[in-house]
């Protein structure tokens, strides 16, 4: 895992949950549970002459700049071409410059969390799923009177919340969940349907 900030951390601990090993690579050590942290500067090819990237066959690129995601992956696939790189980006404009710079597979963030709308009997509350493996990645708005309003993030355990949103920005720091809020969450598929019953507003 190339980045570990809050992309990063939350793909590592699907992967996990899958019982796969996960080495993290970011410049600030960020210590979790169950991951192997590398402090390094991935930008410097130095850098990973000195990894034994021979021990790996992939790499998750959560990278916050695009532009170092594409040098990155231009460096990682000069020293082991054959390893396999999933690359996030954060603009549409660079998904295809990942692509020639060698990445496997590119997950473009904006699209892939961008909001449905869903018109229902319950109004407007669910939002665009991502399949993948048996897991779902979904974003929801916070209506007024949703049961979930005034919960803390961190209560939910069998859902990974990935982040959550207001006025088209992403917080830092949520202590409670408020409406206007958008949450982008991602779990297994029946974890996640039973989690979206919680933006259903209550009756009056």
């Amino acid at each position: 895992m190339v980045g570990f900030g809050d992309v990063g951390k939350s793909a590592a601990r699907i992967l996990l949950a899958k019982k796969i090993e996960v080495v993290a690579v970011d410049v600030e050590e960020k210590g979790v549970e169950g991951i192997y942290f590398v402090r390094g500067d991935a930008r410097s090819e130095e850098f990973w002459q000195n990894f034994n990237l021979d021990e790996f066959n992939s790499a998750i690129l959560a990278l916050p700049s695009d532009t170092d995601a594409i040098l990155v992956t231009m460096i990682l696939k000069k020293l082991k071409p054959d390893l396999i790189i999933v690359a996030r980006c954060n603009n549409p404009e660079y998904v295809e410059k990942l692509y020639r710079a060698g990445a496997d597979y590119v997950f473009d963030l904006p699209s892939v969390t961008s909001e449905v709308v869903v018109s229902t009997v319950l109004r407007e509350f669910a939002a665009k799923r991502l399949f993948y493996e048996g897991y779902l990645i979904s974003k929801y708005r916070v209506l007024e009177n949703a049961k979930i309003v005034g919960r803390k993030p961190e209560e939910f355990k069998d859902v990974v919340i990935l982040g959550i949103e207001k006025d088209g920005k992403v917080l830092d720091k949520v202590d409670k969940i408020l409406p206007g809020m958008c949450v982008i969450a991602a779990g297994k598929k029946e974890k996640i349907l039973e989690f979206e019953k919680l933006f259903i507003p209550s009756k009056q």
